[in-house]
């Protein structure tokens, strides 16, 4: 049995592979299910850069592991990924996250 680790842009191999989103990390009997296509509510804490999101734009893998950016990375050695697209942003509370990753990526030289 396999399992499910937060990564971020520059975790290499990792940032490459299939990604999911898991849908309860609280103990509760639906622990452990994860979404590999669909729309998530995320709430801000998870969001870098959060006063550039806009609807339709894409959204990438972040710095920190398990969260969300709106803006790619520049730094060498990272990956790229898009990840999903911004529904709606509330501003202050969620991102609404079609997240449909990407199966390319860049990596930065």
């Amino acid at each position: 049995r396999g399992s499910w680790s937060p990564v971020d842009e520059s975790d290499g191999v990792f940032a490459q592979g299939m990604l999911g989103i898991a849908t309860c990390d609280d103990g509760a009997a639906d622990e452990g299910l994860v979404l590999l296509r669909g729309i998530a509510r995320i709430p801000v804490a998870h969001v870098e850069n959060g006063g550039s999101l806009r609807s339709g734009y894409p959204i990438y893998l972040s710095a920190t592991q398990g969260h969300y950016s709106p803006t790619p990375s520049t730094t060498s050695g990272d990956i790229i990924r898009v990840v999903g697209y911004c529904i709606d942003f509330d501003g202050s509370d969620n991102l609404l996250l079609y997240f449909c990753p990407d199966n390319s990526w860049v990596e930065i030289a």
